[in-house]
Parts: C-alpha cells; sequence; structure tokens
C-alpha cells in the first residue's frame, strides 16, 4: 500500500473512480493528523468537498487508536475512493485487532467528554458499517456525498 499523498492523487481522465491507499501505526507521531492531510489532499484533487469525510474518518481513527486492542503488528489501513457516478467518497478503516468486538453506539450525555463519535459518524455518513473482515480484522465503512 502507498503511504504518500502525492503517489495516490493520479486522476486519469478515464478512471470512474480515484483510490488512496494509508497505512497507519500507534506509535508514529500524529497517525490521525498524517490521515487527514491524505484526506484533505485527495479531495482538493477531486475538487469535491472533503469536510465530512474527515470528520467522519477522524471519529473512526481515534476510535481505533484509543479503544481498540491492537495485533502485534498494529498498521491500521485506510482506503479513500471517490464514486464520480454516484458522487459519493467511500472511506473503508480496517483495524487489526487482538479481541473482536464490534462497536456499540451509546445513548448521549451531553456532559461528558466523550461518547459521541459514533453518532457523529452515523449522522454525517450516507451508510456506516463495521465487520469482520478476516479474522481478526474489523472493517470501517462510511460513505459520504461528495459536494
Amino acid at each position: 500500500m502507498r503511504s504518500d499523498a502525492s503517489a495516490c492523487l493520479v486522476r486519469p481522465a478515464d478512471c470512474a473512480s480515484t483510490t488512496c491507499f494509508l497505512s497507519l501505526t500507534p506509535w508514529e507521531l500524529r497517525p490521525v493528523e498524517r490521515a487527514r492531510a491524505l484526506a484533505l489532499a485527495a479531495c482538493r484533487a477531486w475538487q469535491v468537498d472533503g469536510d465530512d469525510l474527515v470528520l467522519v474518518m477522524v471519529e473512526i481513527l481515534t476510535n481505533a487508536f484509543k479503544h481498540a486492542v491492537l495485533s502485534p503488528d498494529g498498521r491500521v489501513l485506510v482506503r479513500i475512493y471517490w464514486r464520480k457516478h454516484s458522487a459519493e467518497i467511500v472511506l473503508d478503516v480496517v483495524v487489526p485487532q487482538t479481541r473482536f468486538e464490534l462497536p456499540e453506539s451509546v445513548d448521549l450525555d451531553w456532559e461528558e467528554e466523550s461518547g459521541r463519535g459514533l453518532t457523529i459518524v452515523r449522522n454525517l455518513a450516507r451508510t456506516f458499517s463495521c465487520e469482520e473482515h478476516a479474522p481478526g480484522h474489523l472493517t470501517f465503512t462510511a460513505v459520504v456525498e461528495a459536494a
């Protein structure tokens, strides 16, 4: 998988979708910030608004690094692709975990400092799902509007 922003911003005129990949680890310096920069660069190249995509991605990645019990490799994979024909951006985040646990929505308590991430994701995304992709790997998929 490619990890630099410039390598994944090629936009062939005849391509129905354009894809970016990123591999992140919890021990690198600011992995969520790095993913955010990639997503914004991709959206600029595609000439679409990336605000919803970035917020959804940041929430998913922050939860992965904060709550998941990552496998020893710990590489969280991010794939972003643009579906021009349907004006959608699809985000896949693959989280390798030693313990399989689907995230749950909780009742919001506005006085708490956390617990709103999945609610934000569900409200901004056209669709959102979380499935076991392969043994020990959760795949979070969100589809957002590409305005």
